[in-house]
């Protein structure tokens, strides 16, 4: 799956920032990414296939912007090359944006635009929608406004973070059916697809709904249905705990947390909730399966004792049969115990007929 990671401050480095974001999103998998800041009033990007640590060098020169957005992609629409990596740009160049998910009706918003005499630099149904912006712009809308009636004609599913030259620190984040998260900071704002991202910089969360549109600033944020006013909701604060071992899923210490593949992980944890006391907190703030990453409840294994099997179900296993045995003892009439003779234990014993005591006492111990 594809890693969203912005960035709105005043004081860090936001190629810092969006790099180690993109860090902690490999775990969901992607074969290219790519960095876009806003400096002096121009947008500066980067892009590169394969791993993020490619993007360290390629960005020394986007170094002190204070804001930014990254992205990792999963090929979809078009391979995996340079230029059908995020974040993706307008025909000017003013634009910029990140997308998840996928656009159900590219085809014909691609059609209509090329009608219009716009020219398309990749493959992906994402840069459609940063064409689209950028024609909505031309009637003198801010950046919030143009957003939201670019995605008046969109249908399908996105997680889309917008970057404008012409209006400096300000992103634009737009939800619907793919997850948006807002971090709140002293003075700076994160914005991520999965809360792994940011909770090392802010425990203090904002969740976005389907068909929201939230516009970003150092200062705050305004976060407002798609079609309609603003709106308020409630800050969550996400709890960072320390991750334990993860016992009872892959054996005795192992290390192997939930969010980094483990599998059967979130299927656990959400059997452990079910069978959970009742008023009993979990661990943490819930996440996807009810746990933040990296930790999973250490479960409790009932051990049933007693008969198993569909024979013995439900009444005591009979008593095993007596065995006749094999066991080294002296012949009668020998003096080596190396050779061997077949008893029984309800066979009476045998009288051995030897002369030497110790050997007597020892057979009558082995029959008895």
């Amino acid at each position: 799956m594809c890693g969203i990671v912005g960035y709105v401050g005043r004081t860090r480095d936001a190629v810092t920032v969006l790099l180690e974001g993109l860090r902690r999103l490999e775990y969901r998998g992607y074969d290219s990414a790519g960095i876009a800041v806003q400096r002096d009033g121009e947008l500066g990007m980067c892009k590169v296939v394969g791993r993020v640590e490619g993007l360290t060098g390629m960005s020394a020169g986007l170094r002190g912007a204070t804001t930014g957005i990254a992205h990792t992609r999963w090929a979809t629409h078009g391979p995996a090359t340079a230029a059908n990596a995020h974040p993706h740009t307008d025909a000017s160049g003013r634009f910029a944006l990140v997308h998840n998910g996928i656009i159900e009706n590219v085809n014909e918003l691609r059609e209509r635009l090329a009608k219009r005499g716009v020219t398309f630099a990749s493959q992906t149904d994402s840069e459609v929608l940063a064409h689209l912006v950028a024609e909505a712009a031309t009637h003198h809308l801010t950046l919030t406004e143009a957003v939201r009636e670019a995605l008046r004609g969109v249908e399908g599913t996105y997680g889309l973070l917008v970057l404008d030259s012409a209006e400096p620190d300000v992103l634009v984040a737009a939800r619907n059916g793919s997850p948006l998260v807002l971090g709140l900071g002293d003075g700076e704002m994160f914005v991520a697809s999965d809360v792994s991202a940011i909770v090392h910089h802010t425990s203090q969360l904002i969740y976005l709904e389907d068909g929201e549109l939230a516009t970003v600033r150092a200062t705050g944020y305004n976060r407002r249905p798609r079609h309609g006013t603003g709106c308020g909701r409630t800050v969550q604060r996400h709890r960072r705990v320390r991750p334990r071992p993860v016992r009872g899923l892959h054996g005795q210490g192992d290390q192997r947390a939930a969010g980094r593949g483990v599998p059967g992980a979130a299927r656990q944890a959400r059997r452990a909730d079910r069978h959970r006391a009742p008023g009993r907190s979990t661990s943490g703030t819930e996440g996807a399966v009810g746990h933040p990453p990296g930790q999973v409840p250490r479960l409790r294994l009932r051990l049933l004792r007693g008969p198993v099997g569909r024979r013995h179900r439900g009444k005591p296993r009979p008593h095993p049969r007596r065995r006749r045995t094999r066991r080294r003892v002296p012949l009668p009439g020998t003096r080596s115990s190396t050779r061997t003779a077949c008893t029984s234990r309800s066979a009476s014993p045998a009288k051995p007929s030897t002369p030497w005591p110790r050997y007597a006492n020892y057979a009558a111990r082995a029959h008895s």
